[in-house]
């Protein structure tokens, strides 16, 4: 373990300026740049069994801290965008009691029909949408193919919507309810 630490020290003593800087040309923050490249160290000690450290370390940690920096401008995109929305939406006061409970009870929905897909599908699903790695990243990991990667993903994107729109029915009857949650499936591809 403390060779593992030592090992980790090392590495990051390494490459952690580099990396710093190539993020700040993304974010121009140097706060946030800090805290990707932090980030991505993270993840690349928690996955330090599934990789040859001597061997792909470097490349990995660059698409690492791009993937992570793209992640976070998107991310502060869609902020933005979303107080622009905000402010045309109604008072949160005008908000009713069904409608805030029916925005946590599709949030609660989509939470619990990623948790049933079976375990690669999950697996993938949550590698590409909560940790924003490439498909070719998932297949390197995983060791199947990017096409593989690719059909576990539309996979997990049908059956949440199919468990969306059967939800949906159930609580209004039609399918004039479905587009918020069509709305949630659009924003879990881009930011989960």
């Amino acid at each position: 373990m403390q060779n593992e630490l030592s090992q980790f020290e090392l590495l990051y003593k390494q490459y952690y300026r580099a990396l710093h800087y190539f993020c700040k040309q993304f974010v121009n923050n140097d706060d946030d740049a800090q805290e990707i490249v932090n980030d991505a160290f993270m993840a690349v000690w928690k996955r330090k069994d599934m990789l040859d450290l001597d061997l792909s370390l470097k490349p990995y940690l660059y698409k690492a801290v791009k993937n992570k920096s793209l992640n976070f401008l998107q991310k502060r995109k869609l902020e933005i965008q979303d107080v622009e929305e905000v402010e045309n939406l109604p008072h949160k006061e005008d908000i009713t009691p069904f409608e805030l409970l029916y925005t946590k009870e599709t949030e609660r929905k989509v939470m619990e029909i990623i948790d049933a897909l079976p375990i690669r599908c999950k697996q993938v699903f949550v590698l590409s949408r909560k940790e924003g790695l490439s498909y070719k990243e998932i297949s390197d990991i995983l060791d199947i193919s990017p096409k593989t990667v690719e059909n576990q993903i539309s996979i997990a994107i049908k059956k949440i919507k199919e468990g969306l729109e059967k939800s949906h029915k159930r609580i209004d009857g039609n399918q004039g309810a479905i587009s918020f949650g069509l709305l949630i499936i659009l924003a879990l591809e881009k930011i989960y």
